[in-house]
């Protein structure tokens, strides 16, 4: 069933939040007061919140976000693509990528994104979009990384 679900990707809106705060609460393992506080931090950034839809129900998200780090170049940077389990595999994590990549192109000349060294699936995705490595470090933008190395990425557009 969930493997041929057609989906939409759009703009998060304030309505989101409880859906959106339900998937960051799984992924990360925090309270739900805490994954709440945190959607509504991101909405209120200058940022782009883009959500997955499948008959109505926000299944996935993913951000671009102005940063401006002390350890790596001011920019906006994608935040992270979450899927629920069951409507992965479909596409729903790349059409959230090009989405937010479009969304920075319009605004700035490049876009950043940063991952932990072993996470092999993230540089595939990204590298289909450009994507090159200016930086390891073992934090960037105040995140450590388990093992020890995280790596910036670059795309200009």
């Amino acid at each position: 069933m969930a493997d041929s679900a057609p989906f939409t990707i759009r703009v998060a809106r304030s309505g989101d939040a409880p859906a959106v705060a339900d998937l960051y609460q799984d992924r990360e393992g925090v309270s739900a007061d805490d994954a709440f506080l945190w959607v509504k931090r991101m909405l209120a950034k200058r940022s782009m919140f883009a959500v997955a839809e499948v008959a109505d129900a926000v299944v996935g998200y993913g951000l671009a976000v102005w940063l401006e780090p002390d350890d790596a170049p001011a920019g906006f940077y994608l935040g992270g693509v979450v899927v629920s389990p069951e409507f992965r595999r479909m596409g729903i994590g790349r059409a959230l990528t090009r989405v937010r990549i479009e969304w920075v192109n319009n605004r700035a000349d490049s876009a950043f994104y940063f991952a932990n060294a072993r996470n092999r699936a993230s540089f595939d995705l990204h590298a289909e979009f450009g994507f090159v490595e200016i930086q390891r470090a073992a934090t960037l933008a105040g995140v450590s990384f388990d093992g020890g190395e995280g790596i910036l990425f670059e795309a200009c557009s």
